[in-house]
C-alpha cells in the first residue's frame, strides 16, 4: 500500500525533499527528475520479462471462446472479447478496412517498450483465417469479420473497467494547464499532495511525453479540442479519455493507442490544421519532472541517426506480422516526423534543465 500521508517539501537548489513523519526522502533531485526512491512507490506492472512471456502464451494457445464487446470490454461493435486455452483474456480490434490503426497500436506499444513503460496493455498480431489453427474452431462471420484480415490481440486487464477506475487529471496539472504554467520543483501546491497523488503526477508525466511523440489525439487531446470548440473549458475536469487506473494497485494504463503515429500525425501535420500541435505544447508544457529512465531512453533514441528505422527494427523483431501492414501511405509520415517529435521533447527537457 501506497502511504498517504502530506509531504512537506524542502528545496535546496538540486533536490526537492518530502517528508514522511519525520524521514525525509527526496522526491526531485538534480532539478528534473522524479528521485529513485518516489519511484519505488509507483506501482509496478508490465516488466520486459512479463511482456515477453504474455506474447509467448498468446501466440501458443488457440482461441477458446469469442464475445461480443461492451461499452466497458473492448469497445467497438466489431471488436471482440476473446478467450484463449489458456485463460488468457484479450480484447480483438478490428479495424478493417482501416488496418493502419492496428499498425498505430502496435508501435506505440512497441515505442512504450523501447522507453522502459511498463503500463501500456501487450498487443500481438494475428492473421483472421480458417486456416489459421489459432482461430479454426471459431465462427468468424458471426463476429462480421472478413478472413485474410489481421487482428490485434490486446491484453485484457481486469481491473481498470470499474467506475472507481475512471481518471481525471490531477489537480496540480490542471491548475498549470489552465493558468499556462509549469509543474516543476519549486511548485509550491507540491507540498500539498498526499504520497499518492505525487506518484499519479509521476505516472501523468510518463503520459503526456507518451502522448506528445505518437501524437496521441483521443486522450487529453480530443478533450482539449472538445473545450475549444464547445467554448467549454470545465470539460478538462471531466473523466480523461482511454487512461484508466487499476482499482487494486492505482497503476495508471494507457490503453486504446490506435491514433498513435498514423493517425495521430495525419491529424497533426495536414496542411492548415496547427491546433493538434499546439494541443499537445499546451500539455507538454506543464510539466518539467521525468522519470530519468524514461529521459535516458528517449535520448539514447533521438541521438540516433533514425531513430525511426530504430523502433521499425524493435518492432519487427518482436512482431513479424508487422510487415504486412507498412504499406499504408501514412507510414510515411511517420517516418518524417518521429525524430522531429522526440527532439521537440528533447528541447523542452533542456529548457526544463536550465530553467
Amino acid at each position: 500500500m501506497i502511504e498517504t500521508m502530506q509531504a512537506s517539501v524542502v528545496d535546496n537548489g538540486q533536490s526537492t525533499m518530502f517528508s514522511f513523519s519525520t524521514t525525509l526522502i527526496p522526491i526531485v533531485v538534480n532539478k528534473i527528475y522524479w528521485s529513485k526512491e518516489l519511484e519505488e512507490l509507483r506501482p509496478k506492472g508490465n516488466d520486459d520479462k512479463t511482456i515477453d512471456q504474455i506474447i509467448r502464451d498468446i501466440r501458443t494457445a488457440a482461441v477458446h471462446t469469442m464475445q461480443a464487446p461492451t461499452w466497458n470490454r473492448c469497445g467497438r461493435l466489431n471488436n471482440q472479447f476473446v478467450q484463449l486455452t489458456n485463460g488468457i483474456q484479450l480484447c480483438a480490434r478490428y479495424r478493417h478496412p482501416h488496418t493502419k490503426l492496428i499498425l498505430g497500436e502496435v508501435l506505440s506499444f512497441h515505442l512504450g517498450r523501447l522507453l522502459g513503460l511498463d503500463n501500456i496493455p501487450v498487443v500481438v498480431l494475428s492473421k483472421v483465417s480458417k486456416s489459421n489453427w489459432q482461430w479454426q474452431k471459431q465462427n468468424i462471420e458471426k463476429a462480421h469479420w472478413e478472413t485474410e484480415t489481421t487482428v490485434a490481440l490486446i491484453q485484457w486487464i481486469e481491473d481498470i473497467n470499474e467506475k472507481g477506475s475512471h481518471v481525471k487529471m490531477p489537480s496540480v496539472i490542471l491548475d498549470a494547464y489552465e493558468k499556462g504554467l509549469t509543474v516543476d520543483r519549486s511548485n509550491s501546491a507540491l507540498t500539498k499532495l498526499k504520497s499518492q497523488d505525487l506518484i499519479k503526477v509521476l505516472q501523468w508525466s510518463e503520459m503526456i511525453l507518451f502522448d506528445y511523440i505518437i501524437g496521441h489525439y483521443d486522450r487529453v487531446t480530443s478533450m482539449q479540442d472538445g473545450a475549444e470548440k464547445q467554448h467549454r473549458p470545465q470539460v478538462m475536469h471531466e473523466v480523461i479519455r482511454n487512461l484508466r487506473q487499476s482499482y487494486i494497485t492505482k497503476k495508471l494504463w494507457f490503453i486504446d493507442n490506435e491514433s498513435g503515429f498514423l493517425d495521430g500525425y495525419d491529424l497533426m501535420y495536414h496542411p492548415g490544421n496547427q491546433k493538434y500541435i499546439r494541443f499537445h505544447n499546451q500539455m507538454l508544457h506543464t510539466i518539467c519532472l521525468f522519470r530519468k529512465s524514461l529521459v535516458d531512453n528517449l535520448l539514447t533514441l533521438v541521438q540516433s541517426n533514425a531513430p525511426e528505422k530504430i523502433l521499425l527494427h524493435y518492432a519487427l523483431k518482436h512482431e513479424p506480422l508487422l510487415k504486412n501492414l507498412l504499406h499504408f501511405k501514412e507510414v510515411n509520415l511517420f517516418i518524417k516526423y518521429f525524430k522531429t517529435r522526440l527532439k521537440s521533447v528533447e528541447k523542452w527537457i533542456n529548457y526544463c534543465k536550465n530553467r
